[in-house]
């Protein structure tokens, strides 16, 4: 192969010492069906299991071209993701995870769509679901809402794998943001994507990491990222309940002026404190998640701290670096 490649793919890595074997015969098969011009960027992301040593040691004995990237700790599949593309050199670079759900013919088929400046973004759209149906529910209501309030075009499953141009990459990379979305970030950038449906297979071994808490907490990047609305619905429900507080106090003036008010209303009371206290608190709730964000990126920590580098069994092996921008790290690879 020559020196610089023309496919760059990223896999992140967590807990997925299960699927790593399975995982290599995938990408020597991907190899070959991409004419030998494909280097794969493993970051391990600080995963707990003997992940690194087994990625290590199948990429030392194989013929692949392969970086492993390792972090001191776990911080997050998308600063994995970030921390892979910052160092890919191809010309069509695409993300793929490694429980193994995706089949490699959607790889080959993102991979083509974005060559030859077919389309700068492709995008993979799950044809069905075999997920529990309240992840089913809660993952329609969310795009839906992620569709309505923030990006019409975005498919209504999400996105779970996508590739981009080199052009589109350093674009996607100068967005130096925290606490945010990369897919949406992906989207906002105004390339129009190319949908390639597809079939997910059953997950290679272990247990997935994508918790309640980290769909949660996606969701909120998604969503405060993005969009200005919960603020905004925050001012409408501030203005409906002003109107009902001035409705009540001319009802309970009236009441007084009549002699219908007797004793004064306990239930009323509690109700009124309730409802506004309730929505106060929601409102610093929802505040606060805005400051968050803008703490964060005032702050300009790095997205992640690499450990070490190695290709193909040899390279930096213990290099700490501190990387502040994917900028600065592109320049490093």
């Amino acid at each position: 192969m020559s020196d610089k490649p023309n496919y760059s793919l990223v896999v992140p890595i967590y807990k997925n010492e299960g699927s790593i074997p399975a995982l290599f015969d995938r990408l020597r098969d991907l190899t070959g069906d991409l004419d030998d011009s494909l280097e794969t960027i493993f970051v391990i992301d600080g995963s707990p299991d003997a992940s690194l040593q087994m990625t290590k040691e199948l990429l030392s004995s194989s013929d692949l071209c392969g970086t492993i990237i390792s972090f001191t700790r776990n911080f997050g599949a998308w600063s994995a993701i970030r921390a892979g593309l910052a160092r890919a050199r191809g010309d069509a670079i695409a993300v793929m995870a490694a429980d193994l759900q995706e089949p490699l013919d959607l790889v080959v088929s993102l991979f083509r769509a974005v060559s030859h400046e077919a389309s700068d973004v492709a995008v993979g759209v799950r044809v069905g679901r075999e997920d529990p149906l309240g992840v089913r529910l809660t993952s329609a209501v969310y795009w839906g809402a992620f569709r309505k309030l923030v990006n019409t075009e975005f498919p209504p499953d999400g996105v779970d794998m996508f590739a981009c141009s080199r052009r589109a990459l350093e674009n996607l990379l100068g967005l130096d943001e925290r606490e945010s979305s990369l897919v949406g970030l992906l989207y906002w950038m105004g390339y129009r994507a190319t949908l390639i449906p597809y079939q997910r297979q059953e997950r290679q071994g272990g247990k997935s990491a994508w918790t309640f808490a980290a769909r949660l907490r996606y969701a909120a990047d998604g969503l405060f990222s993005f969009t200005a609305i919960p603020m905004r619905f925050l001012g409408l429900a501030g203005l409906v309940g002003f109107g009902a507080g001035v409705f009540m106090a001319a009802w309970t003036f009236l009441a007084k002026i009549l002699g219908l008010v007797q004793v004064p209303g306990y239930a009323t009371t509690t109700i009124l404190i309730t409802l506004f206290g309730g929505i106060q608190l929601a409102g610093l709730s929802l505040l606060g998640e805005y400051l968050w964000r803008v703490l964060e990126n005032t702050r300009r920590r790095p997205f992640y701290i690499i450990d070490s580098i190695s290709s193909n069994g040899d390279g930096e092996q213990g290099a700490v670096e501190v990387l502040g921008s994917d900028a600065d790290d592109a320049e490093k690879g």
